[in-house]
């Protein structure tokens, strides 16, 4: 898919960094495979912006928000010859929460569009990005969840909010066939981030008291076996 803005054709540039946790078929930057574009790389600014004291990029970056550090800094600050002297040109930041505060104030043609795509539920969004200004100066957002879409509209135009959940690679992921039938049934359960473990907990419970054939499989990490301790 090629992009375009009215009868414009865009290049699209996207940024971010790889999740490590991620796997090889997991992670939001799967899209780069469906859509044609860049994906930037650290250029000589970078590399100058590196010799920078950690101390003087924290002072800079103080009000870009808890997840927001120096090297997010760095990757935007690099970028700023392309704002200025580029035109037709789509910047996609992938997971706007850690890696985009400063680039819209830098970016002053009106032909390039700064584009962020943010992942987080308004409560978890509020208490890391206390300072939202900067969402002022974004051309779109995309929401990966329809609770983001009112709370994005107080800072920026509706028409500029668009909802597009988490897509899933199907081939990869599905059932496997079954080799022998079962009486019982299965639930799995995968995962921390922002997973209610209280209320799994209770599910696992209530549904144990209705039926005894069912099992449940859960894959997290140690930290969070305690909680589902009985």
């Amino acid at each position: 898919m090629t992009p375009f803005i009215g009868n414009n054709l865009m290049e699209m540039n996207y940024i971010y960094q790889r999740v490590s946790h991620h796997s090889n078929h997991s992670g939001y930057d799967q899209l780069i495979k469906y859509v044609l574009s860049n994906r930037i790389a650290r250029n000589s600014i970078f590399s100058l912006l590196d010799l920078l004291p950690e101390r003087i990029l924290a002072q800079i970056r103080r009000n870009a928000g808890e997840w927001y550090n120096s090297n997010a800094l760095k990757w935007e600050l690099q970028n700023i010859f392309s704002y200025l002297f580029k035109t037709n040109t789509i910047f996609h930041f992938l997971y706007g929460e850690d890696s985009f505060h400063y680039s819209g104030y830098f970016n002053f043609r009106k032909s390039n569009k700064i584009v962020v795509t943010y992942h987080h539920p308004p409560e978890k969004f509020d208490r890391i990005i206390p300072n939202k200004n900067h969402l002022k100066k974004i051309d779109a957002v995309i929401s990966v969840s329809s609770q983001q879409v009112d709370y994005f509209s107080r800072w920026v135009q509706e028409d500029k909010i668009h909802l597009v959940p988490h897509g899933v690679d199907i081939e990869y992921f599905h059932p496997v066939k079954r080799k022998k039938k079962t009486d019982g049934r299965n639930c799995l359960f995968v995962g921390t981030h922002l997973r209610d473990y209280d209320m799994l907990k209770k599910v696992i419970g209530k549904v144990n008291c209705i039926k005894n054939n069912i099992n449940f499989t859960i894959i997290t990490d140690r930290n969070h076996f305690s909680k589902l301790s009985g």
